[in-house]
């Protein structure tokens, strides 16, 4: 039986524990079975495991060895008792990258080295040459700079069509990158930044694009400070509105349109629902209930309303009775200061409100989320014209194996015709989709195809076409 290391050495997210994670495969993988030596580098005692083989052009034969420090254990773990990780998006993506950095500086660095097979027959000469390719590498010196951050990009192309054109065309699925920081100091306070932006392929500059302006790339801009279970965070974050919307915003490419979360064409910004920006929060987190309080100072409205926002509240509140349920609801309020001719005209009569109910359940390879939304003068319909409305989504998935995944679901929404508000629009998609994830941990590398079927009508009653979206999602993180 092989053994092989996963992404070299997978730190367990399950604890906190300092605890390498090897995987057991019955694969033909041609890993070499050779003992692993310790060496003194850098002013740590580290064991060096053997990663892969490398056959060279010149007919020389290669051992990759991944070096890491000594006092932490191995724990081997059988390819079927491997389970795949759920989707991770909003708070608990935050949670993930911090897990991902305290795992990193327990390990430590991670070092490299290719050793000639030839001369592993001398444990000393062995030696001698890790030390020198170590030596001789400019960035190992200096990689634990690095160690309390992570840069990444996620790469997303998309093949898909739109409701209203029947040919697929080569789209950005939503490609994004980052930097993020993560420092748990002595005293228990946790500082925490990060920055991410949309990557727009023909404008590369927009990745550093810190304008306020709707058409920003910024996805996440914010610092915060934690300490215990309290966490004070200010800035472009998720917000408190989706703490709850979150439990069906899950799909590769369609769904999240009845929650609320991101009205008006955009990412919620402006409104608080969404990616909140202007704002302070409070968030509390406990093994039995989270929540999080909210408030946005005065700021710009969306470029279709000549008014600006007063202020703007928010909360959650999410129950955990149980391990594997959660029961939520949030509220949003956001203040006009002027109700304009221009909005009265649009269907807005009164300042914004949303609220949220929901319940997630997860066991196993199995999870099924719903959300119940209202909202007024908040959602607005293919033309731009607002309502108040009524929504509903659903999402479930069935992880077959630990590297394919079935996933359903329906969006729903139904305006209320009042207000003089006549028109014929209605959301009611159901959704299907079928993943491939390149390995058994994670649902970051994939590949994708993605139905949704509208049953519902256009504004002026006509009946939107169904879309296709065949993609993948590749991450590459430092």
């Amino acid at each position: 039986m092989k053994r092989y290391i996963l992404y070299t050495a997978l730190i367990s997210s399950l604890s906190y524990s300092e605890t390498i994670e090897y995987f057991v495969s019955n694969d033909d993988r041609n890993i070499p079975d050779i003992k692993p030596f310790d060496l003194r580098y850098n002013n740590q005692n580290l064991v060096c495991y053997p990663a892969k083989t490398i056959h060279t052009k010149t007919r020389k034969t290669l051992i990759s060895f991944s070096c890491i420090k000594k006092d932490i254990p191995v724990t081997y773990i059988p390819k079927e008792q491997q389970v795949s990780y759920k989707e991770q998006n909003g708070r608990d993506e935050t949670k993930k990258l911090k897990l991902q950095i305290k795992d990193k500086e327990n390990v430590g660095v991670i070092y490299h080295v290719d050793i000639p097979k030839a001369d592993l027959s001398s444990l000393w000469l062995t030696k001698s040459v890790a030390k020198q390719q170590l030596n001789n590498t400019y960035y190992t010196r200096y990689l634990h700079w690095l160690l309390p951050a992570k840069f990444y990009i996620s790469i997303r192309p998309q093949l898909s069509n739109t409701q209203d054109n029947s040919k697929l065309k080569l789209r950005d699925g939503g490609s994004r990158a980052g930097f993020f920081y993560y420092y748990d100091f002595d005293n228990g306070w946790e500082l925490t930044t990060q920055y991410e932006a949309t990557i727009k392929w023909d404008d590369l500059s927009s990745f550093i694009n810190l304008s306020t302006q709707s058409n920003t790339s910024r996805r996440l801009s914010y610092i915060s400070l934690g300490y215990d279970r309290y966490t004070i965070l200010a800035g472009k974050y998720w917000s408190a509105y989706y703490d709850i919307a979150s439990y069906t915003d899950k799909f590769m490419a369609y769904g999240a349109l009845a929650s609320g979360a991101f009205n008006n064409k955009s990412d919620g910004a402006i409104s608080g629902t969404g990616r909140a920006d202007h704002m302070i929060q409070l968030h509390i987190d406990t093994s039995s209930y989270n929540s999080t309080i909210q408030i946005q100072t005065k700021h710009k409205s969306d470029t279709n309303l000549d008014t600006k926002y007063a202020y703007g509240v928010s909360a959650s509140y999410e129950y955990l009775p149980l391990p594997n349920i959660k029961l939520g609801m949030a509220f949003n309020y956001a203040k006009f200061e002027d109700i304009t001719a221009k909005m009265k005209a649009l269907g807005i009569n009164g300042d914004e409100s949303s609220v949220i109910g929901g319940i997630s359940y997860t066991k196993e390879r199995y999870t099924i989320n719903a959300i119940l939304s209202y909202s007024q003068n908040h959602m607005n319909d293919d033309k731009a014209i607002y309502f108040d409305g009524y929504g509903f989504e659903l999402y479930m998935h069935y992880d077959y194996t630990n590297q394919i995944r079935l996933a359903g679901g329906y969006n729903y929404i139904k305006p209320k015709y009042h207000y003089g508000y006549k028109s014929h629009y209605k959301i009611s998609d159901a959704i299907l989709s079928l993943q491939y994830t390149f390995n058994q941990n994670s649902f970051d590398d994939l590949v994708y195809v993605e139905l949704s079927i509208p049953n519902g009508r256009l504004s002026d009653g006509q009946k939107a076409h169904t879309s296709i979206s065949i993609g993948m999602r590749y991450l590459i993180s430092l």
